[in-house]
């Protein structure tokens, strides 16, 4: 999935997930377990990544 200028201040699902991730935005990224925004994985820095997989695979970010 690639979001292009993604909205700050809003949860935005990952429709079955996310496996690796990279933060090419300004902005930093929240990254959670769940759908809802609610059990927070990681915090991802501008223009950094990172790769999850099992348990730990995000499903849901939030920008700002």
């Amino acid at each position: 999935m690639v979001l292009d200028n993604p909205s700050d201040d809003e949860c935005i699902v990952m429709p079955g997930g996310a496996g690796v991730v990279d933060n090419f935005t300004d902005t930093v990224a929240t990254l959670y377990r769940d759908e809802a925004c609610t059990i927070p994985q990681d915090t991802l820095p501008p223009n950094t990544g990172g790769a999850y997989g099992g348990a730990t695979t995000v499903h849901s970010v939030f920008f700002g």
